[in-house]
């Protein structure tokens, strides 16, 4: 690797803040995320609602859980998959060029992750 590809790599990976990134991604991408978003912010806030009365498993938090992992899951493949067809059309496969698709399919996922996870610990201890 040629140092004025590690000083882009890291170039690239110091700016990469949340906004940067989510900017950056193409529109449904960027919807996806955003759902995800949403998706995990109503599940914290039902979660919290759910323990706090420590009352029975909420199926609207099972859903929004879901619905917020299946959308980081979208966002990231689509994502993905127009990293690949890109980098095939440009017969470019060297990381530096495509390290900022990586780092947008790594944020939808790992929002849809946090999103599912938040309902998970809702629910969790809960009766049936």
């Amino acid at each position: 690797m040629q140092s004025n590809d590690t000083a882009a790599i890291i170039n690239t990976l110091a700016t990469a803040t949340p906004m940067n990134v989510i900017g950056g991604m193409v529109s449904l991408t960027k919807v996806m995320t955003i759902l995800a978003i949403g998706a995990g912010i109503a599940a914290l806030i039902l979660a919290i609602m759910r323990r706090m009365s420590a009352g029975q498993r909420s199926s609207l938090l099972n859903a929004l859980g879901w619905v917020g992992l299946g959308a980081g899951i979208a966002g990231a493949a689509y994502s993905a998959l127009n990293t690949y067809i890109a980098a095939n059309a440009m017969h470019e496969y060297r990381f530096v060029i495509l390290l900022p698709s990586v780092i947008e399919a790594a944020y939808a996922l790992i929002i849809g992750v946090i999103a599912c996870g938040i309902a998970t610990w809702g629910n969790a201890g809960a009766r049936r």
